[in-house]
């Protein structure tokens, strides 16, 4: 899964998802789920950033409904609660890298996993509940340089999959779960994060570790 990831250096945002503006945005290390987040969307043809709440609630739902964080690649398509998202509105979320907790004897030690070059853009889902838009993160089974931390792992999108993935229009199910494959683990790299980013109130750049 994903509960957790940071973006702070965004320097590279306007150039690397091709986005004609962004505003300045403040660094955070510690992300969690029911916070607002930037997201990447197409409307009209072009790229846009928005603020989102993490945690997908579509339009139907009821406040007895869970608010999931992530949906599996493998089964979001067919799900009521993802479809719709799915078919109309997808989105890329973007991030300096994620945290994942790996079982040890000592208790649960998290690992900060972070792109070789770059951000890392994470395949989402978007909706809107009462006005107010929110994302849900695509998850996929985990490559080989997180397997032994966590059986799954955002789905990345590769750059030159942006432009198939963010189209509002293009519901080919076998592109779009071609698209939303494993990531190259060669791509990637990890390590010990600090044990204080399991309080999400916690902040800092100290919280990636290393």
């Amino acid at each position: 899964m994903c509960g957790r990831y940071a973006l702070f250096n965004t320097q590279g945002l306007q150039s690397q998802f091709e986005l004609e503006f962004t505003s300045l945005m403040p660094e955070r290390y510690n992300i969690a789920p029911q916070q607002i987040a930037p997201v990447i969307k197409q409307e009209n043809g072009r790229r846009v950033l928005m603020h989102a709440i993490w945690g997908l609630r579509p339009s139907w739902a009821t406040d007895a409904m869970p608010k999931p964080i992530n949906a599996k690649v493998e089964t979001a398509a067919e799900k009521p609660f993802f479809r719709n998202a799915w078919k109309r509105s997808r989105i890329i979320v973007p991030a300096n890298g994620y945290y994942e907790w790996k079982a040890t004897a000592s208790g649960k030690q998290p690992y900060f996993i972070y792109p070789e070059a770059g951000l890392f853009g994470f395949a989402g889902l978007l909706e809107v509940h009462e006005e107010v838009p929110n994302f849900t993160i695509i998850t996929t089974s985990a490559n080989e340089l997180t397997k032994d931390i966590h059986d799954r792992m955002p789905v990345i999108l590769q750059p030159a999959d942006y432009a198939a993935w963010l189209d509002p229009v293009n519901n080919n199910k076998l592109q779009l779960r071609q698209i939303a494959g494993q990531y190259p683990s060669e791509k990637m790299r990890l390590q010990m994060a600090h044990k204080a980013v399991g309080n999400v109130s916690n902040e800092g750049a100290f919280l990636l570790g290393g």
